[in-house]
């Protein structure tokens, strides 16, 4: 007896799933889950089938069975915009991950892109560039960040300013030594 049921399309798609040649190795693994459980294999012989473990197989098997009755209203719709395909794989991806929360946010970092964009004179800055350090204080001092570290601003900019600029955003540091060639 089979652990989950399929309708034939479900089993065309995941079928082709695994024949495709460009499908990501982690999605055909969890659709010849999904196929092999229809076949009537056990949690234990899939999973030594496909060289998992049984926990693995339980959570596609647990996922797939929760997403059955979507599953259905989406192929029984037959909604152009989000295809019965796209349904079987967003039920094979990954959930998203939570991990830690940013810790400043965007408007905070746009704020501080825009102070970096403006003349450190502006804001009573005795200098002509900005530095790292500056900027940091500069953001703490209008309350856009409680606290924040040059090197966090740093690191932000860079991510954010394009490399091509020809003039850098921020002044060079005159503590770091030059980086022998």
């Amino acid at each position: 007896m089979s652990l989950l049921s399929l309708t034939e399309q479900q089993h065309q798609l995941l079928e082709q799933l695994v024949r495709r040649r460009n499908t990501p190795q982690w999605l055909a693994t969890r659709a010849m889950i999904v196929l092999q459980l229809r076949k009537g294999a056990s949690i234990r012989q899939t999973a030594r089938r496909l060289h998992l473990s049984r926990n693995t197989v339980r959570t596609w098997l647990r996922r797939w069975k929760n997403q059955e009755e979507n599953l259905l209203l989406t192929e029984n719709q037959a909604d152009d915009d989000f295809p019965l395909s796209d349904r079987i794989t967003a039920t094979l991806s990954d959930s998203q991950r939570l991990g830690r929360p940013p810790t400043f946010s965007p408007e905070a970092m746009v704020q501080i892109v825009a102070i970096a964009c403006e003349a450190p004179q502006k804001f009573s800055r005795p200098i002509t560039h900005w530095t790292a350090r500056e900027l940091a204080e500069e953001a703490q001092k209008q309350g856009l960040v409680e606290r924040i570290s040059p090197r966090s601003v740093g690191r932000f900019l860079k991510s954010v300013i394009p490399s091509t600029t020809s003039q850098p955003l921020l002044a060079e540091s005159r503590h770091r030594r030059p980086r022998s060639v």
